[in-house]
């Protein structure tokens, strides 16, 4: 008898969607590899495919099929070329929206930032939940999502 079971992912839109998947679905409850298969839109999922490639909308449906005893719905919950927005707080409690893309660079968010204050880029930091963005990256890659806080910190 299959179990169901639906689950919440959040997965970068760029990278190997079935790779990403693997993750939360390859285990059983023993902590052994079961083989698993991802359905979109009744099509199983190959391993190159992206979610910018099948051009998932969040709140989309991928099922997900082990050979042992479930199954599961996964719900997408992220998209690369929607626009979000960030917030970014300065040091003095300041809040400063910036519209983005997943696909944007974190250093054309921390330009803007920047440039909102009068202050040189190479000074800015970026900080999300403890942890330093690089400004090499993009908002996608960062697994940032719309609304989230961003705390700008700036270097002398």
């Amino acid at each position: 008898m299959h179990q169901r079971r639906d689950t919440l992912v959040r997965v970068t839109c760029t990278g190997p969607l079935h790779q990403q998947l693997k993750l939360y679905f390859s285990r059983d409850k023993a902590g052994e590899r079961v083989p698993t298969c991802f359905f979109y839109r009744s099509t199983r999922l190959k391993e190159d495919d992206s979610a910018a490639g099948l051009r998932l909308d969040d709140g989309d449906i991928i099922d997900a099929f082990d050979f042992g005893e479930s199954s599961s719905s996964v719900k997408i919950i992220t998209k690369i070329n929607r626009h979000l927005t960030l917030k970014v707080i300065s040091q003095a409690g300041k809040v400063f929206h910036i519209k983005a893309k997943g696909n944007t660079p974190l250093m054309k968010v921390a330009r803007k930032y920047a440039e909102s204050f009068g202050l040189k880029l190479e000074n800015i930091r970026l900080f999300y939940c403890g942890r330093q963005l690089s400004h090499q990256k993009t908002v996608a890659e960062e697994h940032l999502f719309d609304g989230c806080q961003i705390h700008g910190l700036v270097r002398f």
